[in-house]
C-alpha cells in the first residue's frame, strides 16, 4: 500500500493500514462475533489463549484459543479458535508483568484497534474497533500482542456450533 493509500504518523512513513475481518468481527473487547451466529465466542471467559504461531516467509500469524474445561462453558462452542492473520507487514510484544503470574498469560484482558503510537506509550482505548490501524490483543498479565496485517480469519470447527 503507498503512502497516499493510508495515513502517514507523524512524517516518519509509516502507513496506518486498514485490517480486514473476512468471516467475524469483535462484538466487544473479549468477545467474537459470526454472522449468522446468536452466541459469540468469549476469549476471556470462555477459551484460554495457547500460544503464537509467526510463519515470516507466508507473511502469517495464528493465534490459538482453546475451550476452557472448567464446567462453567456451554459444551456446544467450538474446542479450539484460531485466528489467522494474512499480508503480515510486523508485529510486536511488550513483556509480561514480572510481578504476575504466568498463568494470567492466557487470559485475555482486551483485544483493540488503536492507532499507532510512540514506544513506550500506553493509553486508555474508548473505542474497540477503528477503521484503520493495528490489533492489539492485552492480556492479564500485562503482556500485550500487537499485529499489522492485511486480513484476518477466524478458523474453527463449524459442526455443531450454534
Amino acid at each position: 500500500m503507498s503512502e497516499a493509500a493510508g495515513s502517514s504518523w507523524l512524517g516518519l512513513g509509516v502507513v496506518d493500514l486498514c485490517m480486514r475481518l473476512t468471516n467475524f468481527t469483535f462484538h466487544s473487547m473479549i468477545e467474537i462475533g459470526i454472522s449468522g451466529r446468536p452466541r459469540f465466542l468469549d476469549l476471556h471467559n470462555a477459551y484460554g489463549w495457547q500460544g503464537i504461531t509467526y510463519l515470516p516467509e507466508k507473511r502469517l500469524i495464528r493465534m490459538a484459543w482453546n475451550l476452557r474445561a472448567n464446567g462453567q462453558v456451554p459444551e456446544d462452542l467450538p474446542r479450539i479458535v484460531t485466528l489467522e492473520f494474512r499480508g503480515v507487514s510486523r508485529f510486536a510484544a511488550t513483556p509480561h508483568d514480572p510481578e504476575m503470574p504466568y498463568d494470567e498469560d492466557i487470559c485475555l484482558e482486551a483485544v483493540t484497534f488503536t492507532p499507532l503510537e510512540p514506544a513506550g506509550e500506553r493509553r486508555e482505548f474508548k473505542v474497540f474497533r477503528r477503521d484503520s490501524g493495528q490489533v492489539l490483543f492485552l492480556f492479564r498479565s500485562g503482556f500485550s500482542l500487537n499485529i499489522w496485517a492485511e486480513e484476518a480469519e477466524l478458523i474453527y470447527d463449524q459442526a455443531g456450533v450454534i
